[in-house]
């Protein structure tokens, strides 16, 4: 079962116990904590812990913008792991 990659939390919640259900019918000798362990393999490279904030965070932030290319789709993408720290700094 290739275990679907969602990129925000109500997803994941909302879909939770159908995937575990579907976990269940294709390994049968399985439990719950193989498909979390499973979940933790898919989403390691992209989160880590955060221990002085006590949270799991993103490794690395998308950021969407809206671009113009002449002949082309208008839409832009850049990486951005930087993101957080700038939104955090402009609170304070």
């Amino acid at each position: 079962m290739e275990l679907p990659f969602y990129l925000n939390f109500k997803d994941f919640e909302s879909h939770y116990y159908d995937n575990l259900e579907k976990w269940f019918e294709e390994y049968h000798n399985t439990s719950e904590i193989d498909y979390l362990k499973a979940l933790s393999a898919l989403y390691s490279p992209y989160l880590y812990y955060n221990f002085a904030e006590d949270k799991v965070q993103a490794d690395a932030f998308i950021e969407v913008k809206d671009c113009f290319f002449p002949y082309h789709e208008r839409i832009g993408i850049s990486f951005c792991n930087h993101c957080e720290k700038d939104a955090t700094s402009k609170k304070d």
